[in-house]
C-alpha cells in the first residue's frame, strides 16, 4: 500500500492534517495519477476549483457601515452650516437699529443720535453716571 492510498483511506475517515490534505490535492493536480487513484481526481479537482470560486466571491467588498455613518453626518453638516448662513444673513436682527416714535430707524447717525438724546434726558438725573456714558458714546461716533 503505498503513502497515497494511506492518506486517501486517512481523508475518509475525517483523520488527515492539513498538511496531509494538501498533500493528496496536490498528487491529484499532477497529470500522472495512477489509475486505481483516478476515481478520486474529480472529487479533489472540483474541491480546488470550488476553492478558486469562493475566494472570488470574498474579493467583493461592502463599504462599512461607520464609512456610511461618516458620510452621512458630513453632508448633514454642509446642509447645517449653509442653512445657518442664509439665515444669518437674511436675518431682520442683524445691525444697529433703534425704535423712535415706533418707526424703526436703522441709519448709524440717526442711531447715534437718538441714543445720545435718550442719555441727555435720563442724565437730568443722575449727572455722574451719565456723563461717564456719554463720553463713551461719544468716542464711538467720532
Amino acid at each position: 500500500m503505498s503513502d497515497i492510498d494511506l492518506l486517501l483511506e486517512k481523508y475518509f475517515e475525517g483523520q488527515t492534517t492539513l498538511e496531509e490534505e494538501s498533500i493528496l490535492r496536490n498528487y491529484f493536480r499532477q497529470s500522472e495519477i495512477e489509475d486505481r487513484h483516478k476515481v478520486y481526481a474529480p472529487m479533489f479537482n472540483y474541491f480546488s476549483e470550488e476553492r478558486k470560486v469562493v475566494a472570488v466571491e470574498k474579493k467583493k467588498k461592502k463599504i462599512p457601515f461607520y464609512v456610511w455613518i461618516s458620510v452621512a453626518a458630513s453632508i448633514l453638516f454642509i446642509i447645517g452650516i449653509r442653512s445657518f448662513n442664509s439665515v444669518s444673513v437674511g436675518n431682520d436682527m442683524g445691525g444697529t437699529f433703534v425704535y423712535v416714535d415706533g418707526k424703526k430707524v436703522t441709519d448709524q447717525a440717526e442711531v447715534s443720535v437718538a441714543a445720545l438724546n435718550s442719555i441727555r434726558v435720563v442724565s437730568e438725573v443722575d449727572n455722574d453716571v451719565v456723563s461717564s456714558q456719554i463720553g463713551i458714546l461719544d468716542s464711538f461716533t467720532e
